[in-house]
């Protein structure tokens, strides 16, 4: 089911038409009868478009009420407006179509850009193979080698940052010193621990013949016994010393052992990479031939639907086993039929949006007429009954010019997204057509001719840009006028809010093109545009859906008002009595105000030109 034209312009429309039905009821002249049966026409559309049950007799029907030129301006405006939003949204679902063929397009050309990345890195590696011989390269890997063990001589393998790295033989110096202090304290306690197990054992002594002996004799029996145990003290004192002394020594060994441990590895590791290179040097000059073929496997060679499978010297890796199934010139071709099948759907729809972009101002010019018509005829009746003056006011409100504006402007918006899409699909494919030249360049392999010129595709990519460029500039003249015209009735008014939030996105758009194009002043000048009318709206209070980053950076810097407190003074109340207050918004946040009427909607902002329509 396709519902083209909301609720809301549904009503307005039909409310105008019944305005104007007083100013034609009652004679059956020719342009009566064309104004009846366009009516007619349009009524049965918009049923049929309701229902989905013939979406192209509805077209046929529209078509025909919108080129009645007999028909009442008001009933040409219903058509031509509704016929304007049936096109656009049969235009959107083409570019939807066209967008999911776009991202086919892409998809083959990440697959085309992996194969050239592997043909580089064949052609690199074919170009580099003779060039490969290791010689020179393991005899300095034995010299860095035979530098880190070093000698009697050579203590300082090489110097960084201010940092000696020793050799393996000055490590080895290091260790039978430490090992020879280590030795020298291990005896010297040993000794110590001998001299103290003797005084302990004079003591003991001693101490025995203290008790057994009387007088003199005990006495001086205690007094040997006490020496002992100060003398078995003192050289507790001394062992503890020389432990001490010890355990940093044993600590200093191991880190020095574990140093002379790295080196000799770092050594080996040296002498055993300069021998895998020996080794494997007939291998590579082999694999010279092999990645020859494989260049021109990957472009035109492989069978439909067989991948790519690496063929790889020994030692040497990649992130991937497989490359995509299907050779360079395989996948252009496909590429190309792509192409062809986008292109034919984005003309119809390029059709069918700049038929809808003639429609709605068909309808603009329709509004203006219908409006001047009610004018007048107010103007001639002055006795007209109350009833009837309120419905012409009513009319008049409701025909604005502006609500059919910011349509045109959004078909026009949705015609240059259409070819600042085709302008990026044809950007990437001249960053591939350069991509697979420079993968190919010296391997005596020719690009495939799809890919091969990129004249043509440099000049449609100009043609696409221009014409996006173009479609981007009248839609932001309707955004202007609008939003510069006198905001009179609800209608204006809200059709210039909604064309303050799309010229916001459309710069953007607008702006992002334009970079891409070259036209940086431009471009900034758009940009900053876009975030003026941010900051303004944020200023204002206007509430924005949500902003593309750069923009919503801007929104965020503008600053919020401090909150005045109020200066009236309270008035006087009765013992027990409140004061009401008014309620207030001690944030400061800027606070939606509903629309005149809840079924508007207004259109969906613009994508940025190059993510396709979908």
């Amino acid at each position: 089911m396709r519902a083209p034209l909301n609720r809301s312009a549904r009503r307005v429309i039909a409310g105008t038409i019944c305005g104007m039905l007083p100013l034609i009821a009652g004679c059956d002249s020719p342009a009566h009868q064309a104004d009846r049966k366009a009516r007619a026409e349009t009524e049965t559309a918009e049923t049929l478009l309701i229902t989905g049950e013939d979406p192209s007799r509805a077209l046929e029907l529209l078509t025909s009420a919108a080129g009645n030129t007999e028909a009442a301006p008001a009933t040409r405006l219903r058509a031509n407006a509704l016929l304007g939003q049936v096109l656009m949204e049969d235009a959107r679902k083409i570019a939807w179509s066209v967008d999911r063929l776009m991202r086919d397009s892409q998809r083959l050309s990440m697959e085309i850009a992996q194969l050239c990345g592997q043909t580089q890195f064949a052609a690199q590696l074919a170009r580099g193979y003779q060039k490969l011989d290791p010689t020179p390269i393991v005899n300095n890997l034995s010299k860095q080698a035979e530098d880190a063990r070093g000698g009697a001589d050579r203590l300082i393998w090489f110097e960084a940052n201010g940092m000696r790295f020793e050799t393996v033989a000055a490590a080895a110096q290091e260790i039978s010193r430490l090992e020879g202090e280590i030795a020298r304290l291990q005896e010297q306690i040993r000794s110590l621990e001998a001299q103290r197990d003797a005084a302990l054992t004079s003591a003991e002594k001693a101490a025995l013949e203290a008790e057994s002996a009387r007088g003199r004799e005990a006495v001086e029996a205690f007094i040997r016994a006490s020496n002992a145990r100060k003398q078995a003290a003192d050289l507790a004192v001394q062992i503890d010393l020389q432990q001490a002394a010890l355990r940093p020594l044993q600590k200093n060994l191991a880190i020095v052992v574990a140093r002379k441990e790295y080196i000799s590895a770092a050594a080996k590791a040296l002498e055993d990479q300069g021998s895998a290179m020996q080794n494997s040097w007939l291998t590579i000059q082999k694999a010279a031939a092999a990645q020859q073929a494989l260049i021109r496997t990957i472009t035109t060679g492989t069978e439909p639907g067989e991948a790519v499978t690496l063929s790889l010297p020994e030692g040497v890796q990649v992130s991937i086993d497989s490359l995509p199934a299907g050779s360079i010139a395989q996948k252009a071709s496909k590429l190309a039929e792509i192409d062809r099948l986008a292109e034919a759907q984005r003309a119809v729809a390029l059709e069918k949006l700049n038929s809808a972009v003639k429609h709605l101002a068909d309808a603009v010019i329709a509004a203006d007429i219908a409006r001047k018509d009610v004018e007048l005829a107010k103007a001639e009746h002055p006795g007209a009954a109350a009833g009837q003056v309120k419905a012409w006011e009513s009319s008049r409100n409701t025909l604005s010019a502006a609500t059919y504006r910011v349509q045109q402007a959004a078909a026009l918006q949705l015609l240059a997204e259409l070819h600042a899409s085709h302008a990026a699909a044809l950007d990437l494919r001249r960053k591939l057509q350069a991509l697979v030249a420079a993968a190919l360049a010296g391997t005596g392999v020719e690009p495939p001719s799809v890919l091969a010129d990129p004249q043509p595709v440099q000049d449609q990519w100009q043609q696409a840009a221009d014409a996006a460029d173009e479609a981007y500039r009248s839609a932001d003249e309707l955004l202007e006028t609008v939003l510069e015209a006198g905001q009179t009735t609800e209608a204006e008014r809200a059709a210039a809010d909604a064309a303050r939030i799309s010229r916001i996105f459309q710069l953007y758009s607008w702006s992002i093109l334009s970079a891409e194009r070259g036209a940086t002043e431009q471009a900034r000048t758009q940009m900053d545009l876009a975030k003026s009318m941010v900051t303004d709206a944020v200023t204002n209070g206007i509430r924005l859906p949500a902003l593309p980053p750069v923009l919503a950076a801007a929104a965020a810097a503008v600053p919020r008002p401090v909150p005045q407190e109020p200066s009236v003074e309270p008035t006087p109340s009765e013992p027990g009595q409140t004061t009401p207050q008014e309620p207030s918004n001690d944030q400061n946040l800027p606070v939606e105000t509903p629309p005149a009427n809840p079924d508007d909607a207004s259109a969906p902002p613009p994508e940025p030109p190059g993510g396709g329509p979908g």
